[in-house]
């Protein structure tokens, strides 16, 4: 197709070429020139037709000159040569139900709210003649009023109550104070096991400290005094059971924030208990005249120990 424009009349008129209309334009998949064909009595059509061809061409030629600096702009050149874009990595965090769901650990909770309620109901005597001896009036030699110890099913039951208190509120306060970093070394719905590896280990230490007493009482000669020691001692572990129980489950069933106050409470409970035993075993190193060192040596060697070496096991089996 020649460069021209035929009309009605015969007449050719030139047509310019759209590589002529804009040197900087893009290229277009179009003729290089355009043929209309007039009228006789529309030739002023073709100067129109011509204006709207133009005006087309740099519209679009004016959008890709902007599509260009768009695509041109670099992140280096808006925020500067410094910015770099930070690779995040995903964090994978396993959601872990409350250790308060489980199945296992409302099981514990329920049979320590059944031993406490068999235990003051059934025998609220015993809870009150072991209560007097702890916080009674001493007599003359150091002992208190109705210091025989109770039944041995009593006794259990104390035992019994204090172990599992201990347990669940190890798995409460490594919930509430430490992220549950070692209730996350069980699998999910087995928390409930640190209730009874805290049970368990308190059992041991116990065992293990009422052991050393009566071997170094067998060795000195001295089992009776080691005796009252051991009477003294079982009375303010159930003494503490007996308050501590109800803090205890309450913290249990509670949420975090109040559990954390719940928690306080029973640590509190805890240290009062431990400094006045303190204090009552010195009164009665005391009473029966034993040398003040060897109180100390008792206090280092069959309380502290003990309870130091299954701190730092605790410590050294947290995760990093």
């Amino acid at each position: 197709m020649d460069d021209c424009l035929h009309v009605g009349f015969g007449q050719e008129v030139p047509v310019v070429s759209v590589a002529e209309l804009s040197a900087d334009s893009v290229a277009v998949p179009l003729h290089d020139s355009v043929t209309v064909c007039l009228g006789a009595d529309s030739l002023a059509a073709v100067d129109s037709s011509y204006v709207r061809l133009v005006d087309s061409i740099a519209q679009f030629d004016g959008m890709s000159a902007v599509a260009t600096v768009h695509a041109a702009v670099s992140a280096d050149s808006v925020f500067g040569s410094a910015s770099y874009v930070p690779s995040v990595a995903a964090v994978s965090q396993e959601c872990r139900p409350s250790v308060a769901a489980g199945a296992g650990f409302q099981i514990s909770a329920l049979i320590l709210l059944a031993v406490y309620v068999w235990l003051v109901f059934r025998h609220g005597a015993d809870v009150e003649r072991v209560m007097r001896f702890v916080w009674g009036k001493r007599g003359e030699n150091g002992r208190h009023a109705g210091a025989e110890q109770p039944a041995m099913d009593v006794r259990i039951g104390f035992m019994a109550s204090m172990l599992l208190s201990v347990g669940i509120a190890a798995l409460r306060i490594d919930e509430v104070w430490n992220g549950s970093q070692l209730a996350s070394q069980f699998p999910a719905g087995a928390a409930w096991v640190l209730v009874l590896a805290a049970s368990v280990a308190a059992l041991l230490v116990l065992t293990l400290q009422g052991a050393v007493l009566k071997l170094v009482g067998g060795i000195t000669f001295s089992r009776e005094f080691v005796e009252a020691l051991l009477i003294r001692r079982q009375a303010f572990l159930s003494s503490a059971a007996t308050v501590a129980t109800p803090l205890v489950l309450f913290a249990a069933i509670s949420p975090a924030g109040v559990s954390e106050a719940v928690l306080w409470v029973f640590v509190a409970v805890v240290a009062l208990h431990v400094t006045f035993y303190v204090l009552s075993s010195l009164f009665l190193f005391i009473g029966q005249k034993v040398s003040i060192l060897f109180w100390i040596l008792y206090l280092c060697v069959v309380e502290a120990m003990p309870v130091g070496i299954l701190a730092v096991g605790i410590l050294r089996s947290m995760p990093s």
